[in-house]
């Protein structure tokens, strides 16, 4: 089997199910797509399943576990950190509360091209900055709905202005960066980004559900973003040096 999708079957959330699913998924060593969204997993198959799965195996290279409780993810995340395979991965609304786990995982990983932490009450840490603005190969990240304060978007922004990867970064829904220039800076500095969503659902809600889509080519729908409001001093003048954005969506704004 190369590709499995499960999503959406709770009878994985059974002490019968998880237990044949964290036996069964740590044997599956040619996987190279698997979607378990929404399937309620309890902890026995994070951590006998696919933590082990994605310590063992060299062919996996997409993962979905949108809509399942992960908490910190902290298993997951370590076990990410030893993976050499994975290409996409979605978190997209798991619950997860802070990126310190993450962010140590992305410091380890060098193969991952595609983030989605959307829909996450997420705490983003310096830590989670720098891993972003150093990684060598992650070309999208999926931010939006994630509650992200202006202080920490502000240290994201500023982080990934030398960012060399990044080509599309999703923070739609999310409040503006409370530095001024953060956002300018970003636009002038980076010569990489191409597409940069910030005030719009981002995400087509069939990446969700889809095993090994990925995030690039999501088209962002209008939405009201009451808390997008007041002047970006400089952005004008930083998109007219800037040749390498050919997507910005500041709806709402």
């Amino acid at each position: 089997i190369e590709s499995l999708n499960l999503g959406g079957n709770r009878c994985l959330a059974s002490s019968h199910g998880a237990h044949f699913a964290a036996l069964s998924l740590a044997d599956l060593a040619h996987l190279r797509h698997l979607a378990l969204h929404s399937c309620r997993l309890p902890a026995a198959v994070l951590s006998r399943g696919l933590t082990q799965l994605l310590v063992r195996s060299s062919a996996l290279r997409s993962l979905n576990l949108a809509g399942n409780e992960l908490g910190t993810a902290q298993e997951l995340a370590s076990a990410l950190g030893r993976n050499h395979s994975l290409r996409v991965l979605s978190l997209r609304a798991c619950g997860i509360s802070t990126t310190e786990h993450i962010a140590h995982a992305l410091r380890s990983n060098a193969t991952l091209t595609a983030l989605d932490l959307s829909h996450n009450p997420l705490r983003p840490c310096a830590a989670f900055a720098s891993a972003v603005a150093h990684h060598p190969s992650l070309h999208e990240l999926n931010l939006s709905e994630c509650s992200i304060s202006p202080r920490h978007a502000s240290a994201l922004l500023l982080a990934l202005a030398a960012n060399t990867a990044l080509r599309t970064l999703i923070l739609s829904g999310n409040p503006l960066p409370d530095d001024a220039d953060a956002l300018p800076r970003l636009v002038r500095s980076n010569a990489a980004l191409e597409a940069l969503y910030y005030g719009a659902p981002a995400a087509n809600p069939r990446h969700a559900s889809t095993a090994h889509a990925p995030l690039h080519g999501a088209t962002p729908l209008p939405s009201e973003c009451e808390h997008l409001t007041g002047p970006i001093p400089g952005l004008g003048a930083a998109l007219a040096s800037n040749r390498s954005l050919r997507t910005l969506v500041l709806h709402g704004h």
